[in-house]
């Protein structure tokens, strides 16, 4: 029997594209100011060092602004600072919130997401989720060791909602490291093919039970579990 359902944030129930091109536009602009440079060029320098790598993080500010003589730590920091207190338009994929709103009717959800807690909290206000999980952690809240695959956030999590972990399924987009600490602890999981590591297979330990290729097929996919 499955009583909770679990979901990652990022590229699992929205595009991340959405936030980070909506940041390197305001970044873009405020650095164009700043050095008298094409805000155009910066913004494509973001776009061009995304399509090239594997992974958004670490040093992608870095590696984007050194084509311009720009990645200095101050101002490297300061970028990433306002990254993490940016606000942007965003919307869940398409037909999202109502399949939350269905599941909820008859199972218990909730959120483990990683990320700055200051973004990742903007973000569930921006995508109007404040009030569609019973309960959502924000890993770094909790320090990195709390961090996914981590199974610290899953039995939090599965606490939170009065489920034990056999019960749950936690749904993500990583293969890297969605799926390791919720099977440590005995969560099925289910893994959706969205996002930029769609292709990306995972490593040995980190396999998910069940793999769909996005989120709306989730509902199905409980039935096989």
């Amino acid at each position: 029997m499955i009583s909770a359902v679990g979901f990652d944030l990022d590229n699992t129930l929205y595009p991340q594209d959405q936030h980070l091109c909506s940041f390197f536009r305001v970044a873009s602009a405020w650095l164009a100011r700043e050095r008298g440079l094409d805000a155009a060029q910066i913004e494509q320098a973001f776009l061009d060092t995304c399509k090239r790598r594997t992974s958004y993080y670490p040093r992608l500010f870095d590696e984007a602004l050194d084509r311009f003589g720009l990645a200095t730590p101050d101002r490297i920091g300061a970028l990433v600072a306002r990254y993490h207190a940016h606000r942007a338009d965003l919307s869940l994929y398409p037909g999202v919130g109502n399949m939350l709103a269905r599941l909820r009717k008859e199972r218990r959800l909730f959120m483990v997401t990683d990320g700055n807690a200051r973004m990742q909290r903007n973000k569930v206000h921006e995508l109007g989720l404040e009030g569609a999980f019973d309960a959502i952690v924000f890993t770094h809240e909790h320090g990195r060791e709390w961090h996914k695959p981590s199974a610290l956030p899953m039995a939090w999590a599965a606490e939170a909602v009065h489920a034990p972990p056999s019960e749950c399924v936690y749904v993500g987009d990583n293969p890297h490291c969605d799926a390791a600490g919720a099977r440590q602890i005995g969560m099925s999981t289910i893994r959706v093919l969205t996002g930029p590591l769609a292709a990306h297979c995972p490593e040995p330990g980190q396999e998910f039970d069940v793999t769909v290729e996005d989120v709306l097929q989730v509902e199905a996919a409980l039935s096989t579990l």
